[in-house]
């Protein structure tokens, strides 16, 4: 039997953050093996696991306050599609109205799209509308592996051996955010 591990202790930092990100790496495994039928039939087995637990820092882009609220001012021209109408000038072509100061109403916000917007994406932790939430992305991977191999002699000259392998990986990448939002 084999075994090795590995902590946060030899990893290092996120990349614009003070703490360390957690790691863990966790190897085992064993080999056996013998004869089945005297100098005729012989077995041997392997197996090996692999856990990782780590995260790394990433940053996110979600809606700021302002967009949720409607607030677009310094950003392209948001136009308000209950003013759609038929363009006089060009036929089969249509115009809009823009939103005063580039600011939908709040009651013209749906109230299910609101909510949507508060379940699914937390509040930003940095200025600007792009990369403004910095947060962990957890990636595990779970990977065993096993071998299962029968030799026999049917002779000095005939031989034959049946082996049998199984790879299961196992790789999962979770977006922390989602913590976020169950708060």
């Amino acid at each position: 039997m084999t075994g090795t591990g590995t902590s946060t202790a030899i990893t290092g930092r996120y990349f614009d953050q003070g703490e360390k990100p957690p790691f863990t790496l966790n190897q085992f495994g064993g080999t056996a093996g013998g004869r089945i039928k005297r100098d005729r039939t012989f077995y041997f087995a392997s197996y090996e696991g692999t856990r990782i637990k780590k995260e790394v820092g990433r940053a996110f882009t979600v809606p700021s306050a302002a967009d949720r609220a409607g607030d677009f001012r310094g950003r392209r021209t948001i136009y308000d599609p209950a003013t759609t109408r038929p363009d006089p000038n060009r036929p089969g072509q249509f115009i809009r109205d823009p939103f005063p100061n580039n600011i939908i109403p709040a009651d013209r916000i749906d109230p299910v799209a609101r909510r949507t917007l508060e379940l699914m994406f937390p509040l930003p932790d940095r200025a600007g509308i792009v990369s403004n939430l910095f947060g962990p992305l957890r990636n595990e991977t779970t990977e065993d592996q096993g071998t299962i191999r029968v030799d026999h002699r049917f002779s000095d000259k005939n031989s034959s051996f049946v082996r049998y392998s199984l790879t299961d990986p196992r790789v999962i990448e979770a977006y922390q955010l989602l913590q976020a939002i169950a708060r």
